[in-house]
């Protein structure tokens, strides 16, 4: 099976130019390819956080010693992690 990574970034949202490009360029590829997984990512919407000193400190502290905040940026991670494998294993 094919999977398209969607990723979105227009801070107008849908109504954004690059937004409904892609979406037509989606829609195109799902015509002819209609077996195709989409993972869509908004980055406008849901922004992932930068590469910090405190996010790598977060990796590096015991899972049980963890601020909220440390486990919420391990848990993004986390959740980017398991969709680029989805990709892989998908692809």
């Amino acid at each position: 099976m094919t999977t398209l990574l969607q990723i979105n970034s227009s801070i107008f949202s849908t109504a954004g130019n690059s937004s409904q490009l892609a979406n037509e360029f989606v829609a195109l590829w799902q015509t002819n390819k209609p077996n195709t997984q989409i993972i869509v990512r908004d980055l406008a919407n849901e922004p992932l956080p930068h590469l910090d000193a405190q996010g790598v400190a977060a990796f590096f502290a015991p899972e049980d010693s963890r601020s909220p905040e440390q486990k919420a940026y391990v848990a993004t991670s986390d959740v980017l992690i398991n969709e680029k494998n989805r990709l892989n294993t998908l692809s």
